[in-house]
Parts: structure tokens; C-alpha cells; sequence
């Protein structure tokens, strides 16, 4: 047995290893001593940055196109994330887009995402000119 003083009330206590990582006497000083310490909460550790697996909150989905993390935004996925060239065209505008909006991408690499090469299409215009892309590709 080994003698050490709580980091409470500095009363003995005995530890029975010497490598004992015991800090405090019993239960009831170990709960005082963390009172009014803030504490992050679970959910703020491990989403985000504080996830120790983050590789900067840009990630490429299974469509193949890039996600950028917004936990804040409106119309984010389950996980927090929206697709990068829907956040360039809604900067652009000064809104967000509305769910009938889609962005059509004018060189069909779903991962450029530069200004000059989105376009901005209601759902039913955008399936027009798929319709007739595609048609063309196939003469």
C-alpha cells in the first residue's frame, strides 16, 4: 500500500499500486473538484474539427461530387454536409436555393465547381436539356 494525498482536501489515502493514477480520497471529492468546470459536450467532440478522423470538411460523395461540412445550413444532408457547387451559386445569388432549383454544370465535370461553369435551371428545364444531351451524345 501506498500512501498519497487527495487533491481536494489533502487527506492520506492509500493506493494499492504505485502506479495508481488516483487523484482524489473517495467519490464525493472527486465530484466536487469537477464542479463548475466546463466541459465540452459530447456531440461538440466528435462532429467537426473534433472528430479525430476530419480532413477539413470537404469530402467527395458517392455521385461525385464534392460536400463541403455547413452544419448551419438549411438543406444539409443527414451528416451536416451540402454539395459545393449548390453553396457557390447560392453565394452568388445571396440566397438559398430553392428545392426546384437545380445547378447544372455547362463542361458535365461534376467537380468543377468554378462560377463560369454553373448554370442556375428549375427541375423541369434542367430535365429538358438533359434529355436533349443526352440524345445528342447517343446520334
Amino acid at each position: 500500500m501506498f500512501k498519497r494525498l487527495c487533491q481536494k482536501c489533502g487527506k492520506e489515502y492509500y493506493v494499492r499500486w504505485i502506479k495508481s493514477t488516483a487523484k482524489f480520497c473517495n467519490h464525493s471529492c472527486y465530484i466536487e473538484s469537477i464542479k463548475g468546470v466546463k466541459r465540452p459536450k459530447i456531440s461538440e467532440m466528435f462532429t467537426g474539427s473534433g472528430n479525430p478522423r476530419w480532413k477539413g470538411g470537404r469530402i467527395l460523395d458517392k455521385d461525385g461530387y464534392w460536400m463541403i461540412y455547413s452544419p448551419k445550413h438549411p438543406f444539409k444532408n443527414a451528416i451536416g454536409y451540402v454539395r459545393e457547387h449548390r453553396l457557390v451559386m447560392e453565394k452568388f445569388l445571396g440566397r438559398y436555393l430553392m428545392s426546384i432549383e437545380v445547378i447544372h454544370h455547362k463542361d458535365e465535370n461534376k467537380q468543377n465547381n468554378k462560377l463560369s461553369n454553373l448554370q442556375l435551371f428549375f427541375k423541369p428545364d434542367h430535365d429538358r436539356l438533359s434529355l436533349k444531351l443526352r440524345n445528342q451524345r447517343i446520334k
